[in-house]
């Protein structure tokens, strides 16, 4: 993964005090299949830092 703001935000979530390893995204992807879409869009939305309105 090479998105700078998914990787924080994993951080940000999973109280990590540095950018995860590798190892850690892949047992996230396992985890979160077949919605890592679904769980990307919350990520991301974890960091904004104004609420968006829909």
């Amino acid at each position: 993964v090479q998105d700078i703001g998914l990787l924080r935000a994993i951080s940000k979530n999973y109280k990590k005090k540095y950018l995860p390893p590798e190892k850690f995204i892949n047992h996230l992807k396992k985890k979160f299949s077949p919605y890592c879409s679904v769980a990307t869009w919350y990520l991301w939305r974890s960091i904004d830092p104004v609420p968006v309105q829909y």
